[in-house]
């Protein structure tokens, strides 16, 4: 069975949806180009309240595998931004912080989608760091039961 992305990205924000209350998280959506202005503080306070969980897209295969070869049908970013005005290394670290709680959120669930394996943190890398604002992301792989 196959999915619609904004199906896919749903079911991830919904598994986020713990980190409200363990580690305060005011914004949990789908990644709009909220980031695009990182430099422009008076534009990251409009733009999302922080701390942030946003959840992007990242590429797909347009059908199943092929029979040979299994390859993901779908790969997401989970991007964690925290905002700290008292310092860059309190803001990494909060940042970490929502890296490590997410982490057994998403990694080896199934997240209500028949799936032929659970999904799978491929990687996680530092995306940006500023005097105020931290940015971490999470690359999840999705892949889907093959058709019989």
């Amino acid at each position: 069975m196959s999915y619609s992305i904004k199906t896919v990205r749903s079911k991830i924000m919904e598994a986020l949806e713990p980190l409200r209350s363990s580690d305060g998280v005011k914004t949990i959506a789908p990644y709009s180009g909220q980031f695009d202005g990182v430099e422009d503080a008076n534009r990251m306070r409009s733009a999302l309240v922080f701390p942030a969980v946003l959840v992007s897209f990242l590429r797909g295969r347009p059908g199943y595998f092929d029979e040979t070869t299994d390859m993901p049908n779908m790969r997401f970013a989970v991007i964690f931004a925290a905002k700290n005005l008292s310092g860059q290394l309190a803001t990494e670290d909060a940042t970490a912080d929502l890296l490590d709680s997410a982490r057994p959120l998403l990694n080896n669930q199934y997240l209500g989608l028949n799936l032929s394996e659970p999904v799978s943190a491929l990687e996680e890398y530092l995306v940006r760091v500023t005097g105020s604002v931290s940015i971490y992301a999470m690359e999840l792989s999705v892949n889907f039961e093959r058709p019989v």
